[in-house]
């Protein structure tokens, strides 16, 4: 009795060795899965940041030449047109616009 309780006892310790490495092997295998799509995933945002950093300079040496550009030559014929009494279909084009532009806006 004693040999097959022993016999039984180091069946079980076994398998519970063989599970153990079993869950091991599988956890290894699930985290460098897990690590490998975290590397991709922050490569991505990496790679995201420095395309949005080199649009958004852009964007702002733009808009800085463009503030720093002098008048366009027809503002002042706009500015002669906005005085003049026969500028009222333009002026009244010109309010129409802007508020459909912030209706538009607003939505």
């Amino acid at each position: 009795k004693r040999s097959a309780l022993d016999q039984l006892r180091a069946c079980v310790a076994r398998a519970e060795l063989m599970r153990g490495a079993v869950v091991r092997l599988a956890n290894r295998r699930l985290s460098a899965g897990f690590e490998s799509w975290q590397g991709t995933t922050e490569q991505s945002a990496h790679i995201r940041a420095q395309l949005r950093a080199v649009l958004l300079r852009r964007l702002a040496t733009s808009f800085a030449a463009w503030v720093e550009a002098p008048p366009h030559p027809a503002h002042k014929v706009i500015a002669r047109l906005a005085n003049k009494p026969c500028s009222r279909a333009f002026n009244t084009w010109l309010s129409r616009y802007q508020g459909a532009v912030y209706a538009r806006r607003s939505l």
